[in-house]
């Protein structure tokens, strides 16, 4: 392991167990053997040195982690804001262009009925106008 000084394996059968003397603050936790330590001996405030230093990497690991989730959520929030807004925006159009459809359709049915009326009047009074012509 990177860091550690003097460091003993022994194997027995499939089984290695490796015994560390040195830094164990730079080592993983993991392959620590605590049996053969001593009480109050400088390798066990290593080891509590090395745990401390375990946890205060989780514990500023999980703060990464906390603050990237308030980031994605903000994202999620703001990408979920502004498709709304799209959403509203298409509506608003599609809403503006079917009143000026509608506008220009009202005025072309009057146009129509007008030219109706007048077609019809003119049909009506044919005679009167043959006669106005003919003097």
């Amino acid at each position: 392991s990177a860091g550690a000084s003097g460091s003993v394996s022994t194997t027995v059968g499939t089984t290695t167990t490796t015994s560390y003397t040195g830094n164990y603050a730079s080592d993983s936790i993991l392959g620590f053997n605590i049996s053969s330590l001593a009480s109050g001996s400088t390798d066990l405030v290593k080891l509590g040195t090395a745990l401390d230093n375990a946890i205060s990497s989780v514990t500023t690991g999980a703060a990464t982690l906390g603050q990237y989730t308030t980031t994605v959520n903000n994202q999620i929030s703001f990408t979920t804001s502004i498709s709304d807004a799209i959403t509203s925006g298409v509506g608003s159009l599609v809403d503006a262009d079917m009143n000026v459809a509608s506008t220009r359709l009202q005025a072309l049915q009057t146009q129509q009925q007008l030219g109706i009326q007048a077609l019809s009047m003119a049909n009506q009074n044919s005679q009167l106008i043959l006669k106005l012509f003919n003097g």
